[in-house]
């Protein structure tokens, strides 16, 4: 655990002992600094956000706050930007299915490097955006045929007991 985690896990027991409410100004300060938080940090924050609020403040929950969140994916977590830290794939992987961003970045963003190390021998990744979602194995299927690996997308297909 992080000590990220166990600072933001501390905010939020203080804030709640002290009554103070969750209110505009922090889903904004969260959603402007979501880049300097880990993928599990922001994950924990977004799942102690209150669920149901009078002004619905709960952040990343809008349309464009999921764009947001999925532009973050793609500019933070999957490409390596100098002076961060870097994040794990399958870190990454966990935090979009998660969140359910998976519809929400192409093919090319998401599947490629799955597919790339599927075939440097990590097929766990596959597994990790895959699991109990028949979409996204369909979709990695028809990504790896399209991209012209027919026997990779069969055993693929095979390991999901997908219909070949």
């Amino acid at each position: 655990e992080s000590a990220q985690l166990r600072l933001v896990r501390m905010l939020f027991a203080a804030a709640a002992k002290s009554k103070t409410p969750w209110c505009q100004k922090h889903a904004q300060l969260l959603e402007e600094h979501a880049g300097d938080l880990l993928p599990d940090v922001l994950s924990e924050v977004i799942r102690a956000c209150p669920v149901k609020h009078p002004e619905g403040l709960v952040p990343f929950a809008s349309e464009s706050g999921q764009e947001a969140l999925a532009m973050l994916v793609r500019r933070r977590y999957l490409a390596k930007v100098p002076g961060k830290e870097p994040v794990k794939f399958s870190t990454t992987l966990r935090f979009v299915r998660t969140h359910g961003l998976v519809t929400a970045l192409p093919d090319d963003v998401l599947l490629r490097p799955v597919l790339t190390s599927y075939f440097d021998g990590f097929p766990q990744h596959a597994y990790t955006i895959c699991m109990d979602d028949p979409d996204t194995q369909h979709r990695l299927v028809g990504y790896a045929i399209r991209q012209g690996y027919r026997r990779v997308a069969g055993r693929i297909a095979e390991r999901f007991g997908l219909p070949v």
